[in-house]
């Protein structure tokens, strides 16, 4: 599952702090939200934009440039 994926990430970095998920479908979303790490949706993927919303992205990036300016803060 993309959870576990994103729980092992968090093991072998021991950076949950510092973390933010960047995916294309609802279920990054959900499993990064499923342990407690933001997560950004980009609309090149493979998912529906509105979905990954309606999950709890705390954003959508329309662009590289914009994706790396939410990731800057």
């Amino acid at each position: 599952t993309k959870e576990s994926v994103i729980a092992y990430l968090m093991e072998e970095t021991g950076e949950k702090d510092n973390m933010i998920m960047v995916g294309d479908t609802i279920y990054d979303v959900m499993g990064a939200k499923s342990l407690g790490i933001p997560c950004i949706g980009v609309s090149w993927g493979y998912g529906e934009t509105q979905d990954m919303v309606q999950a709890g992205a705390v954003g959508i990036a329309y662009s590289m440039q914009e994706l790396l300016s939410m990731l800057r803060g």
